[in-house]
């Protein structure tokens, strides 16, 4: 693929004039352009290389992905589902919930957690090939939110993305009503031994009655963890490694911050998105450099699987 450098000052970048002409650079395509946003460093000899993807960006995608594959999973079951329940908001339930709303025969996907202030997540765009943080008012509407569990039982389908410590097997084995049930596996291939023990996938799988049942499974990084901000975590580590190897890099950094102190902790909805909207990662270096490339060959690594288990 042939880059384009468009050579923009990183503060001044909404001045660009060839901005609207920058394509997405997820887009595979023989030519295109890249928006790099580049500044002198100490002197004019180095260059300072920002990424145009962003945290929330590589968030998006990882997301993205899971959605995607439920999605394709879902289409093939054949079954009618109206009513949508999905346990747990961060990061995957909400990007699914907006997935799920996108097909016309869903009447209502309900997203229900513990943690009342995680609803703002439902009220920004989740579209991968969108900047644009409003949301598709016609679709979010059919989105509902609540801290009762209870709601559980009252699910055609009910997937249940809460991982470590998440919903308890007797919640699960109380439900009855239900076609169809999904649980996404915390653990990764990477995933150590204490993790594993603190997995109950196939518990939770082994407790439920639905006719469908399923697990989503996220691998290809040798990840610790199948989360989103695991993951995301990952993609900058290694990308960072991959950096350092190219020829004239004096020094590159990621944009790390321990993210969910400020939304769990500080239960700061709005300061939690606006923090990951910083580039993904900057390199000093004696020539310009790719940054969003190298992000995105770990992107590609990651792969999402849905396992099925026979019905009962």
């Amino acid at each position: 693929m042939k880059i384009n450098l468009i050579t923009v000052d990183f503060m001044k970048n909404e001045n660009n004039p060839n901005k609207d002409n920058c394509e997405n650079p997820f887009q595979q395509a023989e030519e295109k352009t890249y928006c790099s946003k580049l500044e002198t460093g100490i002197t004019s000899t180095v260059t300072t290389s920002y990424s145009s993807m962003t945290m929330w960006d590589i968030i998006k995608i990882i997301a993205g992905k899971k959605s995607d594959a439920v999605n394709e999973w879902i289409d093939s079951l054949k079954v009618q589902i109206e009513r949508f329940v999905i346990a747990g908001t961060y990061l995957t339930g909400a990007s699914l919930a907006q997935k799920l709303v996108q097909m016309k025969e869903i009447k209502e996907v309900e997203v229900l957690d513990i943690y009342s202030h995680l609803n703002k997540l439902l009220y920004t765009s989740w579209d991968v090939e969108s900047k644009d943080s409003a949301v598709n008012e016609i679709n979010n509407a059919k989105i509902s939110f609540s801290t009762d569990l209870g709601h559980l039982k009252t699910g055609d389908m009910v997937i249940d993305t809460t991982g470590l410590g998440g919903i308890d097997i007797s919640q699960i084995k109380e439900l009855n009503s239900y076609k169809v049930f999904l649980t996404e596996d915390p653990s990764s291939d990477g995933s150590d031994d204490l993790i594993q023990s603190k997995n109950f996938t196939q518990k939770r799988i082994d407790a439920s009655s639905a006719n469908h049942r399923g697990r989503i499974f996220t691998s290809g990084l040798g990840s610790k963890t199948s989360g989103t901000m695991t993951l995301t975590m990952d993609v900058l580590r290694k990308s960072l490694e991959e950096v350092l190897k190219e020829e004239g890099v004096l020094y590159a950094v990621a944009s790390l911050e321990f993210y969910e102190r400020i939304l769990f902790k500080e239960e700061n909805t709005e300061k939690f998105l606006e923090t990951l909207q910083r580039p993904a990662m900057v390199a000093s270096s004696l020539k310009p450099i790719d940054l969003d490339a190298i992000l995105n060959e770990q992107l590609e690594k990651i792969t999402v699987t849905i396992e099925e288990f026979n019905t009962k």
